[in-house]
């Protein structure tokens, strides 16, 4: 598993930002951009200054549904069910991801090309790509929010298991864009996201 994350490119700055103000990241007509884990807004709220679209949000607000790792327990997150404030063309699905997001992606039955992933645990993520697969566009980007540099990072809790498994199921073509500092040794927020491009599932 740790084989695949070995050449991630170092951009120097948070992948997110990357992605829209270096890359500068465009709405393809007719796909969806979605977030899975919104907690209080702060992302998918900058998200959405990118596109005139909506840039939909998934997420329980009443915190993770098992323990992640140390310090982040069963809860952690917790918003007591209450979203957040959050700009007019952002809409939130409130509910866990496997109680919404078959039924969503089914009803818009539209390519996805862009996906913030913050789902942290290795079971929400891989349900995620699990439902999404058959949907996501060419060149879709997916910029994860804890892939690597934290304990635990390349056992079975989180989101790197879960795109392992997806890129190794399945014939997917993709590319690195990068990530702030090297993919292992690091600590800190800020050298756990990681940016990457799905040229193509099938």
């Amino acid at each position: 598993m740790l084989s695949i994350i070995q050449n991630i490119p170092n951009v120097k700055t948070y992948p997110l930002t990357y992605v829209f103000e270096h890359m500068k990241l465009q709405h393809k007509p007719n796909t969806l951009w979605l977030e899975f884990g919104v907690a209080s807004g702060t992302t998918i709220n900058y998200i959405s200054q990118f596109t005139k679209e909506k840039v939909y949000g998934f997420d329980s607000f009443e915190g993770l549904p098992e323990k992640w790792r140390d310090g982040f327990d069963k809860g952690a997150f917790d918003r007591n069910g209450d979203l957040p404030p959050v700009n007019r063309n952002v809409e939130l699905i409130k509910g866990w991801f496997n109680e919404t997001l078959l039924t969503f992606i089914q009803t818009k039955n539209e390519k996805v090309s862009f996906i913030h992933m913050d789902a942290d645990l290795y079971s929400s993520t891989k349900y995620i790509f699990d439902v999404l697969k058959d949907y996501i566009d060419t060149e879709c980007i997916v910029v994860f929010d804890e892939l690597v540099n934290y304990p635990g990072f390349d056992g079975d809790k989180g989101e790197l298991k879960a795109f392992y498994e997806f890129i190794t199921e399945n014939k997917v073509d993709y590319e690195w864009i990068g990530m702030n500092g090297t993919p292992t040794g690091m600590s800190g927020y800020d050298h756990e996201n990681v940016a990457v491009i799905i040229h193509s599932v099938n």
